[in-house]
């Protein structure tokens, strides 16, 4: 390099560019990251940054072509492994490192992945990829030994996402053990267990526990409390806290602010009052399913699979109301705390389900349930909720058959959440 010549002048700059794109991409997102400041980091301008590649979309495009080509590149090394089995380990130890931790690698890919998905032009490329993974993934795991390798694949990958979203709050190396405790037990079983799916609930048959409570009717002229509080969990769920005005809030429960605020004493407590009912109304939905069930555990959990399953499918009003206030929680740092105690909760819940079973390793098969659900929720690969609900039920269920094709174990004395604590 010639002397007083920096570094930067060497990078052409449309890779400069580029470079910086990905960077703030990863940190912040595709949408919150404007081309001024893309310029600005890449030691540009804008008539450059427009000259090379046209538009801000248009160089979110070929960040997902870069991130593309890269991630193709690995999975073609993957494929060239004399053992397959190699590089299924490979695999989780990469993802344990990567999607698990959340470092800022990963981040950029699934920032520019999520834009892809919104994008038209992006879609297509996003789309191709996304099948040419799948296949690859499910190839590796049938050259691995394993008969039902389609599955096993389908379960990894979500088991990964599930991961991401962090339902328990885990720190990161709890996150990341957490994740290749359960890969590699799955992988065992799956090598040493039959094809499956062959239980009831794998194949979406499972009869209903019994009838569900119906939605209480509305009275003819609710109270204003209770106006006040179902127009606060409507607009809360659709704009997010900071963006549900108080006056709006008032003038669709047909009420005023200071009823509000007498009632509830602010809009933050209006909010954790909504997200609060939402939960209690989950967990109602959770009772009455154990009292349907009479302490049938087998029942319990068909039970369960059906209610997630008609969750994802959105077929229910109740439940889709439910999920749609559980992403807000997850979103609003007001309601992060709640919906990380409910998730523990509801861990532990389906953790006795699973141990009532007879399941060897109980705490596994809850685990491997509920990551696989948080990673169908994130909606990966831009399914509908129909073909969600059944990719649910099919992975679910063979998992579910999987563990209980293990001996029985005798029942622990040991609490059902200590893996998620020693874990944190």
């Amino acid at each position: 390099m010639a002397a007083g010549k920096s570094k930067i002048d060497t990078v052409r700059p449309r890779e400069r560019i580029l470079d910086a794109a990905r960077d703030l991409f990863g940190q912040r997102g595709v949408q919150a990251v404007g081309v001024d400041e893309i310029a600005a980091a890449a030691d540009s301008n804008k008539m450059t940054l427009y000259r090379h590649f046209g538009s801000k979309e248009n160089l979110a495009i070929a960040c997902l072509r870069a991130v593309i080509d890269e991630i193709d590149g690995k999975w073609r090394a993957a494929e060239m492994y004399d053992n397959p089995a190699g590089a299924l380990d490979d695999w989780i130890v990469k993802m344990a490192k990567g999607c698990a931790s959340g470092d800022s690698r990963s981040e950029l890919i699934f920032a520019v992945f999520r834009q892809a998905r919104e994008d038209a032009a992006a879609r297509p490329l996003l789309d191709a990829f996304i099948l040419r993974h799948r296949r690859r993934m499910a190839d590796i795991c049938r050259r691995s030994g394993i008969a039902d390798g389609d599955i096993l694949s389908e379960a990894l990958m979500l088991l990964a996402h599930g991961i991401r979203a962090n339902p328990w709050g885990l720190a990161s190396a709890g996150r990341s053990a957490l994740f290749s405790a359960r890969a590699r037990l799955l992988v065992r079983l799956f090598r040493a267990g039959p094809k499956a799916p062959t239980s009831v609930s794998a194949s979406g048959r499972s009869k209903p526990a019994g009838k569900r409570r119906a939605v209480p009717a509305s009275r003819g002229n609710p109270r204003p409390r209770e106006r006040i509080l179902a127009a606060a969990c409507a607009l809360i769920q659709k704009h997010g806290v900071q963006d549900a005005s108080v006056d709006e809030i008032a003038a669709v429960a047909n009420s005023n602010k200071m009823t509000l605020y007498r009632h509830f004493g602010s809009k933050e407590n209006l909010a954790v009052h909504c997200f609060k009912a939402a939960l209690a109304e989950a967990e109602a939905i959770l009772k009455e399913i154990d009292t349907a069930c009479g302490g049938d555990a087998t029942a319990q959990l068909q039970s369960y699979l059906k209610l997630i399953a008609d969750a994802l499918a959105r077929t229910d009003r109740r439940l889709e109301m439910i999920g749609m206030a559980m992403q807000a929680m997850r979103s609003e740092e007001l309601g992060q705390g709640l919906m990380r105690d409910f998730e523990i909760r509801e861990r532990k819940r389906l953790t006795r389900i699973c141990r009532a079973l007879g399941v060897a390793d109980f705490e596994a098969l809850a685990d491997s349930l509920i990551l696989v659900l948080h990673g169908i929720d994130s909606d990966p690969w831009g399914l509908n909720g129909a073909r969600q609900s059944t990719l649910y039920l099919s992975v679910a269920g063979a998992i579910v058959d999987i563990f209980r094709a293990q001996p029985a174990k005798p029942l622990r004395r040991r609490g059902g959440a200590s893996s998620v604590k020693q874990a944190k």
